[in-house]
């Protein structure tokens, strides 16, 4: 009997190689959208630690300077704020095309890879199916044979 071969296992390869390359490309765009949301939390995180020095300063001696200066920090990292949510919505559209992508090639690779299995299965079916049936004619030939028969008896 011979060896399995699907005909379609260079397709196969070729779809594998597509969803590899769809799932690194979204995995880059997804770390470029991490940063900038991790960034987008540091800045609000630090903008309220300096709300919180800033109200603590308002009380007492006051320093006009250093109030002055925390507010255009904090100024200054809210146009930045604006700036990474507009980069993080721009980019949105990229990303969900990545993933549609990723999904489309990733279900084309395993309707194949099913198509495979089955027919693999047809093929070991087909084999067991052969080798009964030479099972069956070697037992029947050894029934028919007049001196097996009489070493029987």
């Amino acid at each position: 009997m011979t060896g399995f071969r699907f005909q379609l296992d260079a397709l196969l390869r070729k779809l594998e190689a597509d969803e590899r390359s769809a799932h690194e490309s979204l995995a880059v765009l997804q770390r470029s959208r991490t940063v900038q949301q991790d960034r987008l939390r540091e800045i609000s995180q630090l903008n309220q630690e300096d709300l919180q020095q800033q109200a603590s300063d308002l009380v007492g001696l006051v320093n006009p300077d250093q109030v002055r200066q925390r507010a255009a920090r904090t100024f200054a990292r809210t146009r930045e704020a604006d700036r990474l949510v507009l980069e993080i919505a721009a980019g949105e559209p990229a990303f969900r095309e990545a993933e549609q992508r990723l999904a489309v090639v990733r279900r084309e690779r395993r309707q194949y890879e099913r198509l495979r299995e089955r027919r693999l299965e047809a093929h070991r079916r087909e084999a067991q199916r052969r080798e009964q049936m030479e099972m069956d004619e070697i037992a029947q030939r050894m029934g028919s044979d007049p001196i097996q028969r009489r070493r029987m008896a």
